[in-house]
Order: C-alpha cells, then structure tokens, then sequence
C-alpha cells in the first residue's frame, strides 16, 4: 500500500473485475520481520503512523510491524555539509538513497563524493531491494517537513522516506541540512539521534574486492536489474 504504483494498479483491477476491492481485504500481511533492526522499524512504523494520520486513506492494508533482531543501533542523523568532508567507501551492500524528485545536480553530487559507488539509487529504484546499510538524503523544500501544511509533496515524501528507511537491515543514517531548521526538526520526531559526523563515516569504509562486486553485480542481473548490474561491473573493471 506504500508503494507508488499500488493505487494505479488498483484502479486498474477495479475497471476489469468490479467488486475486488473485498477480495483486497483478505490479504493478510506478514508482521513479524526476522531480518530488520529494531529501531528502523520503530522509526519506519512512525513514519506510516504520521502518513496515515496526516493523510486518511491515502494508503491501505499497512500495519506495523515487529521486529525480532535488534543490534542496539539507533537511526541516526548528521551534518549534510560537514559529511561531504569525509572521505567514505561504501561496499556492496551498501546504499546511498535520495528522492527521485531531486534534482540530477544531487546525483552528481553524491556520486563524486561517493566515487560513483554503483548503488546511489532513488527511492523508487531501491523498491524491493535489501541492503545492510543506507544512508538517505532527501533535500525537499522546507515547507515539505512541515506535515501541518498537508501538502501533497509532504505525502509524497513520507511514502519514499517510508521505503527508503525500510531498504536497511543494520543500519540507517539520514543527513541533515543545518540550514533546514523544519528537516531536522521532523527526524527529531521521529526519535533520530544526531552523532558526530567524522566518527560515524568512519564506519562507511567497506572494502569490496573486483570479485565481489562482480559476483553482486550478477545477482542483479539475474534479476533483471540491468542498470545496476551495468555499474556493478563497471566497478568490479
């Protein structure tokens, strides 16, 4: 229900087979999830409330669910400026996730910092896929975090930040930008903790042999993620 394409492909089952919206609700979804950390879900859970109640019925058949890993790793925030100044190596099974609706300036942006790292996707190409780390950097306009404004861009936003913090299993890091008082103010409700910039990137040093992401890059070609694959190669030479 929190997916982009949930309410065309509904629309589009209803015009065929008038009446499926009661074969919907027998639907049972899987609550219990063995392979997340705790506070990801805690914070991804907060995030489908805000949606659900900012914006009544603009998703259905989601309910929180409950996690059975928990590692003691917060969701965190940090610096946007101060991180650019750090040097970081993701590996393979991590990502860099921003909003489609960016602009392209902040794909080339990330990718110089990150090196072309082959996994800076947005939110819509990370749908489905499983990483042990993310970091998300989502630069919307101010008015966007406000959710008083019940603005459709603020629906938006909390439907691909709901899937990008659900992309992780380990570990979620968000950036923040210092000039955007109302950014930092909503991930303070949703109970992220700010740490300091230069010992957490410390943390993104991975190092991935030409073998590896080789062998990662083939994983995504059987399942027919070309593009992704396509850079995977690229880095592995």
């Amino acid at each position: 229900g929190c997916s982009f394409t949930f309410d065309g492909l509904k629309e589009t089952l209803l015009s065929v087979s008038p009446g499926i919206q009661y074969k919907l609700k027998e639907v049972h979804q899987l609550l219990v999830n063995y392979r997340t950390t705790k506070d990801i879900l805690v914070v991804a859970n907060t995030i489908l409330k805000m949606l659900t109640e900012t914006f009544p019925g603009a998703i259905g058949y989601v309910r929180p669910e409950r996690a059975v890993k928990d590692l003691g790793l917060r969701v965190v925030m940090c610096d946007w400026q101060i991180a650019k100044k750090h040097e970081i190596i993701l590996g393979d099974n991590q990502s860099f996730i921003f909003s489609p609706c960016d602009s392209a300036a902040l794909s080339e942006e990330a990718n110089a910092w990150l090196k072309n790292h082959p996994l800076i996707l947005s939110s819509l190409d990370s749908k489905g896929l499983e990483f042990d780390d993310v970091i998300v950097a989502f630069d919307f306009d101010r008015k966007i975090w406000d959710l008083s404004r019940k603005l459709e861009g603020t629906l938006r936003m909390l439907r691909e930040l709901y899937v990008a913090v659900t992309r992780a299993q380990r570990r979620v890091v968000i950036l923040v930008k210092s000039e955007n008082k109302e950014m930092g103010g909503f991930f303070r409700t949703l109970g992220c903790e700010e740490v300091v910039t230069s010992t957490l990137m410390q943390d993104f040093r991975a190092c991935t042999t030409p073998e590896q992401w080789f062998a990662t890059g083939m994983s995504y070609y059987l399942g027919d993620l070309f593009r992704i694959a396509a850079r995977c190669f690229t880095q592995a030479g």
